[in-house]
């Protein structure tokens, strides 16, 4: 921690510090979820001496455990289903955490930022391939069986490249000389909060453990991801200039 010289010793962030730490660009859901409790989390772990990377890299863990178990032969669809939702869940307030120490911790980091990346896309990319081939061989409600490896294929692609392209655009923002112009920023901004209100990681990751465990995922794996492919076309529509 930062020494306080006037009083002789290190002083310690509180609860409140690690609240005001979080990102003010944060989506609802993850506001008023994921950085409550992930405050908790960071005031812990600077009193632990935990860092910013070993929080990311337990956001990744927590989260392939619930799919672990959830993909568990012979486990049921309602007990894996909860420790997925558990798990995933617990890794949005990981991943909303790291953040916090790196910021109040003076530990922020290129590598740290990748790293965050790079997990995140890890655990996606994991929850999708893993629960899609258990999924293979479980009936679904509404589609014909021989969709499912077309959607198994389909759920790898869509929120990874929007996230790639969220990514890319954030980092062309950060080395962008001039100032945007207001009026299409202003657009931008509503359009990316309600639409990110939608599909952040908090509800998507919710979705998919609660679809997984009511016998839906196929349907709700269509739809959200059709979803984020409307919305990934939207955004490189708004941000054309930017790509271009």
């Amino acid at each position: 921690m930062t020494p306080d010289s006037s009083r002789g010793h290190s002083r310690f962030p509180s609860l409140g510090d690690c609240w005001n730490a979080r990102s003010k660009n944060c989506f609802w859901v993850a506001d008023q979820f994921g950085y409550r409790i992930g405050s908790l989390i960071s005031w812990a772990a600077l009193r632990l001496g935990i860092g910013p990377n070993v929080l990311t890299m337990a956001a990744l863990s927590a989260g392939l455990a619930g799919v672990a178990v959830a993909c568990w032969p012979g486990m049921d669809r309602q007990t894996g289903g909860l420790a997925l939702l558990v798990g995933l869940l617990a890794s949005c307030c990981f991943d909303c955490s790291d953040g916090m120490v790196a910021r109040l911790s003076g530990r922020t980091s290129g590598f740290g930022h990748i790293l965050d990346k790079i997990c995140d896309l890890t655990l996606s990319l994991v929850l999708a391939g893993a629960l899609g081939v258990v999924a293979l061989n479980q009936p679904t409600r509404l589609l014909p069986d021989e969709w499912k490896p077309l959607l198994l294929v389909w759920t790898l692609l869509p929120k990874q490249v929007f996230s790639v392209v969220t990514w890319l655009r954030e980092g062309l923002d950060r080395k962008a000389a001039t100032k945007p112009d207001l009026t299409s920023r202003r657009t931008y901004e509503r359009s990316k909060r309600l639409l990110g209100n939608l599909t952040d990681d908090a509800p998507y990751r919710a979705g998919v453990a609660l679809s997984w465990m009511t016998g839906w995922y196929f349907e709700f794996s269509l739809i959200i991801h059709t979803v984020f492919a409307g919305i990934t076309v939207f955004y490189m529509y708004l941000n054309r200039k930017s790509f271009g």
